[in-house]
């Protein structure tokens, strides 16, 4: 059996016929489990890329650097009135190193590798994340290597 189409082909009916007995059963027969398990997988597939997009964005969000804005020394000073700390002048800082180096701690704020590049003589290393997440989970372990000694002289840099 040949049946001809509007452009003028011929295509064997066998095979269309068995070409839309199989839609017909793909699209009609709920029994069918391919077609579940397609949707089953598509719903799969949706739900592992919200995962990955909502940890991709969870990332981006915890470790963006905190741009520090410029600091005034109006800005100094109101942050040492609210942190309860005591500003002084780098002659004044100099003369109290000179005289008794072991007297302060002297803390290092950079990452571990520059530190071990050379460092001021005494000093100990605690390195800051510039992002605030990072702070934010250091806050126990700083407070912990500072001790409980609230009137202690402690620079940072």
């Amino acid at each position: 059996m040949k049946r001809v189409s509007k452009t003028g082909k011929q295509w064997d009916c066998h095979w269309m016929l068995a070409i839309e007995q199989n839609k017909n059963q793909l699209l009609f027969d709920h029994s069918n489990t391919e077609g579940k398990l397609y949707m089953k997988n598509i719903k799969t597939g949706l739900w592992a890329l919200i995962a990955i997009a909502v940890t991709v964005a969870a990332l981006w969000f915890t470790n963006r650097s905190v741009t520090p804005k410029e600091a005034t020394w109006e800005d100094v000073e109101a942050e040492a009135i609210m942190g309860d700390y005591k500003l002084i002048s780098i002659d004044d800082l100099w003369e109290r190193y000179r005289k008794n180096p072991d007297s302060m701690l002297v803390v290092d704020t950079r990452q571990a590798w520059e530190y071990q590049t050379g460092h001021i003589k005494g000093a100990v290393n605690f390195p800051m994340e510039p992002t605030w997440f990072s702070r934010w989970q250091k806050k126990g372990d700083l407070e912990t290597f500072l001790g409980s000694d609230k009137d202690r002289f402690i620079v940072f840099y």
